[in-house]
């Protein structure tokens, strides 16, 4: 049976609202790791990353496939803020969070964690 665009969004959101949760677990982790690094850029990259899979609809961890985290966000977050951030520091802090996450929670997605592996 085909999934409603009601029920897409739904499962959309309450991913969404998850990946929120992680998100303060993250910044909760990087204060206690480093105290003396401002996490401001990883919370904010880490913030949009969610926001942008959000957009896309995207409800579940093995969705997020290396062209959306490697490429497709970093088109979107260069144009949407103008900055010119490189592409392994965006691919260095997307990273870090995934890690966290398979640490904390075992969450894993293995084709996207050697994705940040490739150059």
């Amino acid at each position: 049976m085909t999934e409603s665009p009601r029920q897409k969004y739904d499962a959309a959101d309450r991913f969404h609202k998850k990946m929120v949760e992680y998100i303060d677990e993250y910044r909760v982790h990087i204060l206690l790791v480093n105290p003396v690094l401002d996490p401001t850029n990883n919370l904010a990259v880490t913030q949009e990353f969610v926001n942008y899979l959000f957009s896309n609809l995207i409800k579940d961890f093995d969705e997020i496939t290396v062209s959306i985290a490697n490429s497709k966000f970093y088109a979107f977050f260069i144009v949407t803020y103008k900055q010119e951030v490189p592409k392994d520091v965006v691919k260095g802090i997307l990273k870090d969070f995934f890690t966290f996450l398979y640490g904390k929670h075992g969450i894993k997605n293995e084709k996207l964690m050697k994705g940040f592996e490739e150059k």
